[in-house]
Protein backbone atom coordinates (compact mmCIF):
# COMPACT_ATOMS: atom_id res chain seq x y z
CA UNK A 1 0.00 0.00 0.00
CA UNK A 2 1.63 3.57 -0.29
CA UNK A 3 0.96 6.19 1.55
CA UNK A 4 0.68 9.53 0.57
CA UNK A 5 3.36 11.80 0.98
CA UNK A 6 1.88 13.94 3.65
CA UNK A 7 0.57 10.74 5.92
CA UNK A 8 3.71 9.57 6.31
CA UNK A 9 5.28 13.19 7.64
CA UNK A 10 2.40 13.33 9.88
CA UNK A 11 3.04 10.16 11.37
CA UNK A 12 6.89 10.91 11.63
CA UNK A 13 6.00 14.20 13.66
CA UNK A 14 3.61 12.11 15.95
CA UNK A 15 6.07 9.26 16.60
CA UNK A 16 8.84 12.13 17.66
CA UNK A 17 6.73 13.86 19.96
CA UNK A 18 7.13 13.26 23.43
CA UNK A 19 4.02 11.90 24.50
CA UNK A 20 2.44 13.27 28.29
CA UNK A 21 -0.33 12.94 30.16
CA UNK A 22 -2.96 15.93 30.20
CA UNK A 23 -2.29 16.39 34.12
CA UNK A 24 1.37 16.54 33.85
CA UNK A 25 3.20 19.01 35.58
CA UNK A 26 2.75 22.40 34.15
CA UNK A 27 6.72 23.56 34.15
CA UNK A 28 6.52 27.54 33.65
CA UNK A 29 9.33 28.96 31.85
CA UNK A 30 10.62 32.24 33.03
CA UNK A 31 13.46 33.15 31.32
CA UNK A 32 16.12 35.71 31.50
CA UNK A 33 16.96 38.86 29.41
CA UNK A 34 14.71 41.98 29.00
CA UNK A 35 13.35 41.20 25.34
CA UNK A 36 11.33 38.65 23.89
CA UNK A 37 13.15 34.72 24.83
CA UNK A 38 15.87 34.28 23.35
CA UNK A 39 16.69 30.69 22.07
CA UNK A 40 20.59 30.92 22.84
CA UNK A 41 19.39 31.85 26.60
CA UNK A 42 19.87 29.03 29.10
CA UNK A 43 15.84 28.17 29.91
CA UNK A 44 14.98 28.35 25.70
CA UNK A 45 18.12 26.26 24.44
CA UNK A 46 17.00 23.29 27.40
CA UNK A 47 13.10 23.67 26.85
CA UNK A 48 13.28 20.47 25.10
CA UNK A 49 14.83 18.53 28.20
CA UNK A 50 11.68 19.46 30.45
CA UNK A 51 9.38 18.34 27.27
CA UNK A 52 11.42 15.15 27.07
CA UNK A 53 11.08 14.46 30.81
CA UNK A 54 7.24 14.61 30.57
CA UNK A 55 5.87 17.86 31.67
CA UNK A 56 4.04 20.33 30.15
CA UNK A 57 5.92 23.37 29.63
CA UNK A 58 4.88 27.15 29.04
CA UNK A 59 7.46 30.04 27.93
CA UNK A 60 6.53 33.44 29.55
CA UNK A 61 8.03 36.65 29.39
CA UNK A 62 5.85 38.46 32.20
CA UNK A 63 4.63 38.06 35.76
CA UNK A 64 1.49 38.46 34.94
CA UNK A 65 1.11 35.66 31.84
CA UNK A 66 3.08 33.59 34.10
CA UNK A 67 0.68 34.26 37.08
CA UNK A 68 -2.40 33.75 34.80
CA UNK A 69 -1.28 30.52 33.75
CA UNK A 70 -0.53 28.80 36.96
CA UNK A 71 -3.64 30.03 38.34
CA UNK A 72 -5.41 27.97 35.12
CA UNK A 73 -3.50 25.28 35.31
CA UNK A 74 -3.74 25.18 39.51
CA UNK A 75 -7.75 25.13 39.17
CA UNK A 76 -7.58 22.00 36.63
CA UNK A 77 -6.13 20.37 38.86
CA UNK A 78 -2.43 20.42 37.86
CA UNK A 79 0.66 20.84 39.27
CA UNK A 80 2.87 24.13 38.95
CA UNK A 81 6.22 24.73 39.38
CA UNK A 82 7.64 28.09 38.13
CA UNK A 83 11.76 27.17 36.52
CA UNK A 84 13.36 31.22 36.10
CA UNK A 85 16.57 32.51 35.17
CA UNK A 86 18.36 35.62 35.87
CA UNK A 87 15.75 38.27 35.28
CA UNK A 88 13.08 35.92 35.04
CA UNK A 89 13.71 35.21 38.24
CA UNK A 90 12.68 38.70 39.83
CA UNK A 91 9.67 37.69 37.76
CA UNK A 92 8.65 34.71 39.35
CA UNK A 93 9.17 36.07 42.40
CA UNK A 94 6.75 38.88 41.46
CA UNK A 95 3.93 36.34 40.54
CA UNK A 96 4.29 34.26 43.45
CA UNK A 97 4.25 37.48 45.76
CA UNK A 98 0.98 38.58 44.02
CA UNK A 99 -0.75 35.05 45.11
CA UNK A 100 0.17 33.20 41.89
CA UNK A 101 -0.16 29.62 43.10
CA UNK A 102 2.91 26.90 42.87
CA UNK A 103 3.69 23.67 43.94
CA UNK A 104 7.51 24.28 43.48
CA UNK A 105 10.07 26.96 42.00
CA UNK A 106 13.74 26.14 40.69
CA UNK A 107 15.70 29.67 40.16
CA UNK A 108 18.99 29.87 38.15
CA UNK A 109 21.03 32.59 38.88
CA UNK A 110 18.87 34.74 40.47
CA UNK A 111 18.98 38.52 42.24
CA UNK A 112 17.64 37.48 45.53
CA UNK A 113 18.07 40.49 47.07
CA UNK A 114 15.34 41.82 44.42
CA UNK A 115 13.58 38.67 44.76
CA UNK A 116 13.05 38.98 48.64
CA UNK A 117 10.96 42.48 48.12
CA UNK A 118 8.87 40.99 45.55
CA UNK A 119 8.12 38.06 47.24
CA UNK A 120 6.92 40.13 50.33
CA UNK A 121 7.19 37.03 52.40
CA UNK A 122 8.52 33.69 52.58
CA UNK A 123 5.19 32.38 53.03
CA UNK A 124 4.72 33.00 49.82
CA UNK A 125 7.51 31.07 48.35
CA UNK A 126 7.12 27.50 47.49
CA UNK A 127 9.48 24.52 48.18
CA UNK A 128 12.37 25.72 46.03
CA UNK A 129 15.56 24.44 44.38
CA UNK A 130 18.32 27.02 44.17
CA UNK A 131 21.46 26.74 41.20
CA UNK A 132 24.03 29.11 41.18
CA UNK A 133 27.49 29.23 39.33
CA UNK A 134 30.13 29.46 42.05
CA UNK A 135 32.18 32.05 39.69
CA UNK A 136 28.82 34.61 39.01
CA UNK A 137 30.40 37.37 38.08
CA UNK A 138 27.29 38.95 37.95
CA UNK A 139 27.14 42.08 39.94
CA UNK A 140 23.09 41.31 40.55
CA UNK A 141 23.25 37.74 41.33
CA UNK A 142 26.49 37.89 43.35
CA UNK A 143 26.75 33.74 44.53
CA UNK A 144 27.11 35.95 48.50
CA UNK A 145 23.48 36.39 48.61
CA UNK A 146 22.25 32.49 47.82
CA UNK A 147 22.43 31.47 51.73
CA UNK A 148 21.44 34.75 53.25
CA UNK A 149 18.00 34.02 50.82
CA UNK A 150 18.14 30.37 52.20
CA UNK A 151 17.94 31.47 55.48
CA UNK A 152 15.29 34.26 55.10
CA UNK A 153 13.26 31.61 53.02
CA UNK A 154 12.64 30.02 57.01
CA UNK A 155 12.91 26.59 54.75
CA UNK A 156 11.14 27.23 51.89
CA UNK A 157 14.32 27.10 49.81
CA UNK A 158 14.91 23.11 50.34
CA UNK A 159 18.14 22.61 48.38
CA UNK A 160 21.50 24.30 46.74
CA UNK A 161 23.20 23.21 44.26
CA UNK A 162 26.24 24.69 43.25
CA UNK A 163 27.84 24.68 39.77
CA UNK A 164 31.36 25.08 39.59
CA UNK A 165 31.74 24.10 35.68
CA UNK A 166 34.57 26.72 33.50
CA UNK A 167 34.71 28.14 30.35
CA UNK A 168 35.94 31.30 28.91
CA UNK A 169 36.25 34.60 31.27
CA UNK A 170 35.64 36.57 28.44
CA UNK A 171 32.11 36.21 28.18
CA UNK A 172 29.68 38.52 29.45
CA UNK A 173 29.34 38.58 33.22
CA UNK A 174 25.51 38.81 32.65
CA UNK A 175 25.06 37.32 29.37
CA UNK A 176 24.19 33.08 28.31
CA UNK A 177 27.82 31.85 27.78
CA UNK A 178 29.77 32.76 31.18
CA UNK A 179 29.46 31.67 34.84
CA UNK A 180 26.30 33.20 34.80
CA UNK A 181 24.72 30.78 31.90
CA UNK A 182 26.58 27.96 33.13
CA UNK A 183 29.20 28.17 30.22
CA UNK A 184 26.52 26.61 28.27
CA UNK A 185 27.56 22.80 30.12
CA UNK A 186 23.46 22.81 31.12
CA UNK A 187 23.23 19.25 31.90
CA UNK A 188 24.36 19.18 35.86
CA UNK A 189 21.41 22.08 36.48
CA UNK A 190 18.78 21.02 34.11
CA UNK A 191 19.24 17.49 35.33
CA UNK A 192 18.74 18.80 39.54
CA UNK A 193 15.77 20.43 37.88
CA UNK A 194 14.10 17.91 36.83
CA UNK A 195 14.77 15.88 39.74
CA UNK A 196 13.22 18.69 41.60
CA UNK A 197 10.41 19.03 40.09
CA UNK A 198 9.58 15.01 40.08
CA UNK A 199 10.20 14.58 43.46
CA UNK A 200 7.55 17.10 44.48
Amino acid sequence: MRYPLLFLLSAALLWSMPTRAADAPLVILVPGGKGAPQKAGFLMRNKGAFDRAGFNTLVSSTAKAAAKAARSASNSGQKVFFVGMSIGVIKSSAALGNGAPADGAVFFSGNYQRARSLLKSPANLPPTLLVHHRNDKCPGTTPANVEPFRQWSNGRVEKIVWIKSTGSSRAPPCGAVGAHGFFRKDQQPIAAAIAFIRAH
